[in-house]
Formats: structure tokens, sequence, C-alpha cells
């Protein structure tokens, strides 16, 4: 049976857009010392009167002692606040740096036409979390009122929060991420609350965590688990990170996913970060999972109620070094070479693996791969390859040893499906784009840009009998201005549906195009300029079976 494919080239006209502390104040206070005189008084001696001698006084002299000028500085006095024992009154009180206490509102009485809006805050030392519960909350939450009781900084509730604050329920105890919590009310009277805190050292040597207590871990192996829930409130909605340290990857999986097949409508269990199919199918049990790199945490989304649990555990490891990369064990190279392989270690009769595997392309730089071997027989299995130039999407199979080109500067994505009886080898390099070059071929380019002339022809090298090429080239210019195009050779085997078409926005030009004569593309409908500010011819070739006829030029 003949396989059938649309090989496409466009040119198109692009709209030009150019020609081209607190400073304390130290004050040091000098005393004044007063100047101290001590001063004694005139003494007169006694005279004794003789006939023969002349009386002798005596007299002291006064002497003045001063002390020099001292220096002295006032004692350094701290103030200590002391806590508030009694509760805090949101929408008095603002905030509270206490390890413990109790929130209640503010007294409204009297006030029964409106409510007011308030935001607390509770900060405890760092290495220090939250734990908070509202045993009371009697609020009318019906619509015009809108009122409510939120908290942000919770580990709860993050997934379904709004602006970040979270719908509390009552009796329900919450655990704080860091050592903040915010509280958002709003409340009229007589509504009522009270909710209360604790605070408790970290534990940084734990490696058994609890969803919805704990919200990451950056231990190199740990276990995670549900949380035993004490109200009988909606389900708990939680997430979970992981973080490797630079250089190591996550090895993840799950002996425990028992959802309640009541409420499995509603119990959700996913886990992020990981090499897996991107439509996030669900975690097999005792399957291994490993983290795309380094850089990217495993993230696990929850909404359990308490019939559900999970048991899931990690461990870390030196991310490999190779070039020799395995899908659903590697998620991503920069490598400018490699080969790609199924998942070593497949278990015969063990369900399939679906995994991608991303090439990172450099600047300037083109990606080509082939694969030697697709042997995919089991059911379900595929091969994709994306971000090339030929159209090779879903359900078509890469042909044996076809070299396939990427666009410009373009990563190249490669997913599949894959059981044990399945095989396929691929191998890809990376080459420098020609900085300058109007000799372009269809399915090893996509496009030219910024020439006023040039040529495209057929990719040569395809055997007769060999499955056919489905390409496009677009060729953009200035939005004012058209584009003519000439072939001068068109030979299609016409008999094995070769096909080759010009189109632009408006429709098809020529199909094909007659040797020799001339197509200019109509000008720009305002509608399309507002839209797109641009224009193309569109080249469409399709080639079912070659042939020393098909070839445009």
């Amino acid at each position: 049976m003949r396989s059938s494919a649309v090989l496409f080239v466009l040119i198109v006209l692009s709209c030009a857009v150019f020609t081209t502390s607190d400073t304390t104040l130290k004050t040091t206070t000098k005393s004044i010392t007063t100047t101290k005189t001590t001063e004694k008084p005139t003494t007169t001696s006694k005279t004794t009167a003789k006939p023969t001698t002349t009386a002798k006084t005596s007299t002291a002299t006064t002497k003045t002692t001063t002390k020099p000028t001292t220096k002295t500085t006032p004692k350094q006095i701290t103030t200590t606040v002391k806590p508030k024992t009694g509760p805090y009154l949101v929408c008095q009180d603002t905030n509270s740096t206490a390890a413990n206490g109790t929130l209640r509102p503010a007294d409204l009485t009297g006030n029964t036409t409106t409510y007011i809006g308030c935001f607390f805050d509770i900060n405890v030392n760092s290495n220090y979390q939250i734990q908070i519960i509202c045993p009371f909350i009697n609020i009318t939450k019906a619509i015009p009122s809108r009122k409510y009781v939120r908290m942000a900084g919770i580990v709860e509730g993050q997934l379904t929060s709004y602006m970040g604050y979270s719908h509390i329920i009552s009796n329900r105890v919450y655990y704080s991420i860091n050592n903040r919590v915010s509280l958002s009310v709003r409340f009229g009277y007589p509504e009522w609350f009270q909710c209360q805190w604790t605070s408790a050292l970290r534990d940084k040597s734990i490696t058994n965590y609890k969803l919805c207590r704990n919200a990451e871990a950056t231990a190199a192996n740990g276990t995670i688990q549900t949380t035993p829930q004490s109200d009988t409130g909606p389900a708990r909605t939680c997430s979970f990170a992981i973080k490797a340290s630079a250089g190591q990857q996550i090895l993840f999986s799950c002996s425990v996913v028992q959802l309640d097949t009541i409420s499995a409508g509603f119990s959700t269990f996913s886990v992020g970060g990981i090499i897996n199919n991107e439509y996030n199918p669900p975690i097999l049990l005792n399957r291994i999972y490993y983290s795309y790199s380094d850089t990217s945490d495993v993230v696990i989304d929850s909404t359990l109620d308490a019939s559900d649990s999970i048991t899931c555990k990690w461990t870390t490891k030196p991310r490999e070094i190779t070039t020799a990369f395995q899908l659903c064990r590697h998620g991503e190279t920069t490598a400018a070479n490699g080969t790609i392989q199924p998942f070593v270690g497949l278990v015969k009769g063990e369900p399939s693996r679906s995994c991608s595997f991303l090439i990172i392309a450099s600047p300037n730089q083109q990606i080509q791969i082939s694969c030697s071997i697709v042997n995919l027989t089991s059911p379900s299995a595929f091969l994709m390859i994306e971000g090339i130039v030929e159209d090779l999407l879903f359900p078509k199979l890469p042909v044996p040893n076809r070299v396939y080109y990427s666009y410009n500067s373009t990563d190249v994505k490669v997913s599949s499906q894959f059981a044990y009886s399945d095989s396929l080898n691929c191998k890809f390099t990376t080459t420098p784009m020609p900085i300058v070059t109007t000799n372009f071929k269809l399915c090893r380019d996509s496009d030219a840009s910024g020439i006023n002339s040039g040529t495209i022809q057929t990719l040569t090298g395809m055997a007769k009998g060999e499955p056919s090429r489905d390409c496009r080239f677009i060729v953009y210019g200035p939005a004012d201005k058209f584009v003519k195009i000439t072939c001068s050779i068109v030979k299609l085997n016409t008999t094995s549906g070769s096909q080759f078409q010009l189109m632009s926005d408006s429709g098809i030009i020529a199909d094909p195009p007659i040797a020799n004569q001339i197509q200019i593309t109509c000008p720009f409908s305002n509608i399309t300029n507002a839209i797109t500010s641009r224009k193309y011819v569109k080249m469409s070739r399709r080639h079912l079976i070659p042939s020393k006829q098909d070839k445009p030029d």
C-alpha cells in the first residue's frame, strides 16, 4: 500500500520593520565639674607683749586647687517589648512575633450595617514552623457580603488559593511553609472567629515527610506520605517539592497510591518534573521514574481526602555524563551528537513506557537526526520527531536511515511509546548553519529571509522506491513588496501522486506551476496585514514515489 504525504514550500512576504540601619546618634555628654576651691581662713598668731620684744605675727596663705574637666558616657539602655499576654484582636492588632498566641476579631459592637477587612501577620524565628488551627469560624460567606477567613504562607491550598490566600476550614490544622503566616479576614458584627497558633523548631534531619505538613525537601533520600486527617471537612489540596543538589538526578517511585473509589472524581495525585508522558498518566506502582535535570524539582500535586493513602520514596545519584541516551531515563541534552534508544531494563509483560527526549540546539546550529532501527510492534507504540523541516507527526514513522533536518536553531523533540518487544536506535549530530546562502533545498532548508533572490531545488540523494518526503519552504520579504517566482523545471510523476503547489494566503497560485511562467503574489489584504503583517507564497509538494521526472527547479 502506498503512503501519502504533502510537501510544502512557502514563500512569505513579511512586514518590514526597518531598512532594516537606622543610624543611631551617639552623643557623648561632657559632665560639667564644678571647680572646688578650698580656702583656709587667715589666722593671727597669738601676740605676747614683752617690754623688750616686738610682737610676731604669722599669716597663712590661701591655697586654691582646681580638678580637671572629665568625660562621662551614659550607659546604653536596651528596651525589651513585653509580649502581649492576652488574645490579639484582628483589625486592632496587626502582627505578632510571639511563638504562640490566640486571634479574635476586634469588637464591632453596634456596627451592624457594614463589615471591615484586615490583615494580621505572624512572624516567628526563621528556623521554626507555625502550626495554626481555627476551632471557631462563624462568618456569613454568602454573596454579596463576601466575608471570609483566609491564610497565606501555609502548605495546604496553594493550588486553589486566591491571590495566595486559601479559605480556612474550622478545626483543621495548618502548617506554615516557612516562618510566616498572613491572615486575611473580612467580617462584621456579631460574627466571630478564633484561631490559635504554636511554633516548633524544624527538624532538618528528618527523611520521613508528610503531605500538607511539609512543603519541600532537600534530603538526598526520603519518603513522603499522606497526613492522617482529623477533621471531616473537604479534601486537602497540597504540594510537595523534592529539590536535588547540583549534579544529582532524583529517582522516584510509589509503593502505595490508593484513591477512594467514591471520591475518585475529586481525589487527584500527579507528579511533575519526572521523565514521563507529557499528558501525565497515573503513576504505576513500584516503577522508578527519573527527574529531568538537576535544575528541575520533582513536584507532587495532590487533592486527597481522609480515605486516600499515598506512600512514595526517592533517592538521588550523580547525573550521568554520556552521549548514549535512553528514553525515560534521560530527559534532555545539549550535546553536539549522541544516540537515543529505549529504556534499558524493561521487563517482559511490564506496561509500556511513554516519554520524550529533547535535543537542545545551540545558536546558529542545525540538528540532523536519523534512525537506523524503527521496530515498533506492540499495541499503541509510536515514535514522533518534532522540530524538523519535514512533516513527521503521528502516526507517520521515520524512514530508516533517512536524515531529517531541524529548523534553524530549533530544538528537536523525540517522543515515543514502547514496550519490552519494541526496539529503536536513532542518532543525531549538529552542524553550523551557513551564514549566507541563496541556494536552498526542499526538506533541508525551511525558509529564506532578508534575501532578494535565490533558488530552491529538490533534495538530492533519494533512492527510487523510497517513501515520499513531505516538506515546505517559505520566502519572507517586506510587506510592501511582491514576490516573483519562476520555475525553469517542473517534472512530476503525476501517476504516482507527486504534487507541487505555489500558494499565498489567498489560496493556490499554481498547482503545479508551469515551467518558465512567472508567478507573482497578490497584494496583502488589510485584514491579513492587521493580523499577521506578512504575506507568503506556499510551495506544496507531494512526492509519493521518487522518480527522475520529479524535479522542480
